[in-house]
């Protein structure tokens, strides 16, 4: 591992970060000799040849609060090795439309891509998007067979959208319909579990940073979620669904006609 050429290749031609990313190395040589050693190559070349500044990573924070960095670089690495050895490597160009959906008269796509703007909380971003705006984005990491959800995000400019398709699909609002697509997609490629992060530990809840917009302890608890571990909840693949017996006329048919709507993801998956 040559440090200066990591140096050069992640800031070329800016002395100034050049010169700060190698005095950082000092105190993250470890966490960064790790990811160097241990990424396949072919791994670190689908992923430089888009983002140059990818060494940077061991520098950051990442994923939850008091991660230690080589653990969360053992995480990186084994995440990228498995994107590529899937073949989902057009993430790190164009990324990858895994299905779209139709609501009066407008396409919005669900693309899976690899974000910098979101790489301290995931390394995989699918995004709820007409391309001109990221209405809902969910950003996480694939490790030992498990989805760790480090982010959540919802629009910068509603103008009426969440109105419009909660509406149009049954009351299932895109905050819940963004996950609900990220579960049938995990459950087609055989991720065993969904760990979605707390608000405390959130990469964002750090002094540095300041406190967090969005509620994650109320998002995952309304989807079934269960803080077993420290940092973050366990989530299940499906969402436990209502007795449609015990259900007012009215809301039967809307839920009926949404769970159809449910049942029918897999197939809209591209």
């Amino acid at each position: 591992m040559n440090i200066y050429s990591l140096s050069k290749q992640s800031y070329p031609g800016n002395r100034y970060k050049i010169a700060k990313f190698m005095v950082r190395t000092a105190f993250y040589y470890k966490p960064l000799n790790y990811l160097y050693s241990n990424l396949n190559e072919q791994s670190r070349l689908a992923i430089t040849n888009h983002h140059p500044e990818f060494f940077t990573k061991p520098m950051r924070p990442y994923l939850a609060l008091k991660l230690p960095r080589t653990q969360a670089m053992r995480m990186v690495v084994e995440h990228h090795n498995w994107i590529v050895n899937q073949g989902f490597s057009d993430v790190y160009d164009k990324g990858i439309n895994i299905a779209d959906i139709s609501v009066d008269d407008e396409t919005y796509h669900f693309v899976l891509s690899y974000e910098s703007r979101y790489w301290k909380e995931g390394e995989l971003t699918l995004r709820l998007t007409d391309f001109k705006e990221n209405y809902y984005v969910i950003s996480f990491t694939i490790y030992q067979g498990k989805a760790y959800i480090g982010g959540v995000q919802g629009p910068e400019k509603d103008e009426g959208f969440s109105k419009k398709v909660t509406k149009a699909l049954f009351g299932l609002r895109p905050k819940s319909l963004i996950l609900e697509v990220l579960r049938t997609w995990l459950n087609k490629n055989q991720i065993s579990e969904i760990l979605g992060i707390n608000n405390k530990y959130h990469t964002y809840s750090s002094m540095r940073y300041g406190n967090i917009s969005f509620d994650f302890d109320n998002y995952w608890t309304e989807h079934g979620g269960d803080l077993q571990k420290k940092q973050f909840y366990s989530v299940p693949l499906a969402q436990q669904r209502k007795d449609l017996e015990s259900l007012s006329r009215t809301k039967r048919k809307m839920y009926r006609k949404r769970y159809q709507f449910l049942d029918s993801l897999p197939e809209l998956l591209n």
